[in-house]
């Protein structure tokens, strides 16, 4: 198992705040969920678009956030956000990628309940970001 680094605080947060993960990159992949778990956080990870949706679909519930990558294989984080929000309007999500400029371009000017975090990126700041949407104090892109 991997250490995390200091700065990423205890797990407080109850199992039952589901986060679905979408990210082609294995090794990001993992550490996003290693840190999200370590938090607290019960996460259903995907490597695209497509297994994300899978994993969603015998949801009953809507998952707390969607955290994607923007660019995958096949279709991209924008269209997975746009296919979940037909079901769950208000889904949160925060949107990943190391293109912030091509990547922001792309973006849906959406609700306030949606973000970005630019790779690469720390542990403690991907658990600020996603803090922040799940209280929904992050500001609109």
């Amino acid at each position: 198992m991997h250490a995390l680094p200091p700065d990423v605080p205890p797990p407080p947060v109850s199992s039952s705040v589901v986060i679905l993960v979408a990210e082609d990159e294995p090794k990001i992949r993992e550490l996003v969920q290693l840190v999200l778990r370590h938090r607290g956080y019960a996460v259903l990870a995907a490597g695209d678009a497509a297994q994300a949706q899978a994993l969603a679909e015998p949801l009953r519930d809507a998952p707390a956030l969607l955290l994607t990558d923007v660019v995958m294989p096949g279709r991209s984080g924008r269209e997975l956000c746009d296919a979940l929000r037909l079901r769950w309007p208000a889904l949160p999500v925060l949107f990943m990628s190391g293109f912030a400029g091509d990547a922001l371009a792309g973006l849906p000017p959406g609700p306030a309940h949606t973000g970005f975090l630019a790779k690469p990126f720390t542990p403690a700041q991907l658990l600020a970001q996603v803090g922040e949407l799940l209280r929904g104090t992050m500001t609109s892109l």
